[in-house]
């Protein structure tokens, strides 16, 4: 056997570049599809937050949509899924396609009558399928994820609320409920599980079926000579496989066609709430008008709960107050409308109808001191502070400035946390306690200086040494504040009472009448 060295090293050469330009080719492809799967995701998921968090329809979902649960983890779950999908099944098309393309010519060409036979034979069996399981896969996979994420906010819920629950001695109950949503996950899991062996036997069946086709077909045509070589043969029944399985894609896909039909209706169900949320505030007319004013004005207002109740709470309120300095008490029983009205005031609710007048600089401090979770590294007591209005020029404001704040609200000693820098990341939600989430709330006021501040319950954890200190801040500021508040202690920091009444009427009392009313009630009971 004759050795040619030079045409081995040709070759070797050859096959190098040859493999050389495949790896590249492949490495290009995977990083295409890559960026392609990442630009896809990032403008769906952007999209819809953007939405989400636009005239607080986050809030407004909870209200009027409440069929759509979980839409945390519609947009940060479901989108995902359905990207992954969706180009699986792009490539999976794009791939079968082709191939189908480049083997057709070769079975029109050495047995037409076969094309007809496996086109029919694909439509027909795709449809079996598409009848018996597409609907009932769609169906256990859309509960498969409602029972999964019911699983997951259940053990959410036990790290929210540990401290309650430990104080409650209530871990057996939480454990039960827990388990009650995990076995019912199992459940769906196994019916779920069941659809899909019964759809895998029907593909193992097709599989048999399209192999053994070809051969029955072409075996007669073989042994009458009219098609002459068996190599004719093997391509047709190689050509006869890859058409086949092109036209029954969606048939062989039919679980990723029905996570794909899920996952979209599940985020798309988000984005369409949203969109008619957005749409209700900037387009449609509404009976509740609220528009800047240099003081509080509300003129004939109805304060009317979410639908479906839409009980009437409070009927035609007419109420001033000035700007500045001055400030409302708003009380009565529990249940009459007192956050209902400042919920609508501040544009949360607009249910009802009337106007109001407001400045444009106001803040709204709920008896739960919000502490946004920022990431760790630019999570400083500064920026808590600050909140929500941090901006970048507000770093030049001094830290003396910040730390004197800090302490005007009894919180000088949160600065050993820190070592004394207010610039130290660390995780605040987890360090500080009710009553201190509440006075960081007043320094927030302090360092924002608002025109107008509505406080809701804003110092039920504090004690009333330092309740009536941040009363006292808020008066050397010369702001004007509305509260609701059922301490009655406060009666001596309002100027005028707001007393609501669980019919919907109201009257505006001074302090002294409102005492004399609240001891006539008194010696009545």
């Amino acid at each position: 056997m004759a050795k040619d060295g030079e045409a081995f090293n040709y070759y070797i050469t050859f096959y190098i570049v040859i493999s050389f330009f495949a790896a590249l080719t492949k490495g290009l492809s995977i990083w295409v599809e890559q960026k392609i799967y990442l630009k896809t995701l990032g403008i769906l998921s952007h999209t819809i937050i953007h939405k989400y968090l636009k005239c607080n329809s986050f809030y407004a979902m909870q209200l009027q949509y409440k069929n759509v649960d979980n839409p945390g983890q519609r947009i940060a779950d479901d989108i995902k899924s359905f990207v992954d999908v969706f180009l699986q099944l792009f490539r999976a098309i794009v791939v079968e396609g082709l191939r189908a393309i480049a083997f057709s010519s070769v079975l029109f060409t050495v047995a037409p009558s076969l094309v007809v036979v496996m086109i029919a034979y694909s439509i027909a069996i795709v449809s079996i399928g598409v009848i018996l399981f597409g609907a009932a896969m769609t169906f256990w996979k859309q509960k498969h994820i409602i029972a999964r994420s019911n699983v997951r906010i259940s053990l959410l819920r036990i790290r929210m609320f540990a401290e309650s629950i430990a104080f409650y001695n209530g871990n057996g109950r939480e454990r039960k409920w827990i388990m009650d949503w995990y076995n019912s996950l199992v459940g769906i899991r196994e019916k779920r599980y069941a659809w899909t062996s019964s759809l895998q036997l029907l593909l193992a069946i097709n599989y048999k079926i399209t192999s053994v086709t070809p051969f029955v077909l072409l075996a007669p045509l073989f042994f009458k000579a009219e098609i002459k070589d068996y190599g004719s043969v093997m391509q047709s029944i190689w050509a006869f496989s890859v058409l086949s399985k092109a036209v029954q894609l969606p048939l062989s896909k039919i679980i990723s066609f029905s996570v794909l039909h899920v996952t979209y209706d599940r985020f798309m169900a988000v984005n369409d709430s949203c969109d008619k949320l957005i749409a209700s505030k900037n387009f449609q007319e509404s009976s509740l008008e609220i528009y800047e004013s240099n003081d509080l004005k509300i003129t004939n207002l109805d304060v009317v709960l979410p639908p479906p109740k839409s009980d009437r709470l409070t009927k035609n309120l007419n109420l001033k107050v000035s700007t500045p300095g001055k400030s409302l008490l708003i009380s009565g029983s529990s249940g009459c409308g007192k956050s209902s009205l400042l919920r609508t005031i501040s544009g949360l609710w607009s249910f009802g109808k009337g106007r109001i007048g407001k400045p444009k600089l106001v803040m709204f401090l709920p008896q739960q001191s919000y502490i946004p979770h920022i990431p760790l590294e630019e999570n400083t007591l500064k920026r808590q502070l600050l909140f929500p209005w941090w901006s970048s020029d507000m770093d030049d404001i001094p830290d003396e400035v910040i730390i004197n704040v800090l302490k005007s609200v009894n919180l000088g000693h949160i600065l050993k946390r820190c070592s004394g820098n207010i610039d130290t990341s660390m995780r605040w939600t987890n360090k500080l306690s009710h009553g201190e989430k509440q006075r960081l709330a007043f320094a927030r006021v302090i360092l924002c200086s608002p025109k107008m501040i509505f406080l809701d319950e804003a110092t039920s954890a504090l004690d009333k040494k330092n309740e009536t200190q941040m009363y006292n801040l808020l008066k050397d500021m010369s702001c004007t504040y509305i509260s609701i508040a059922h301490n009655y202690a406060l009666i001596d920091f309002h100027e005028r009472i707001l007393l609501l009444n669980k019919t919907g009427a109201w009257e505006i009392l001074d302090p002294k009448t409102y005492k004399e009313k609240l001891i006539s009630i008194t010696n009545q009971e």
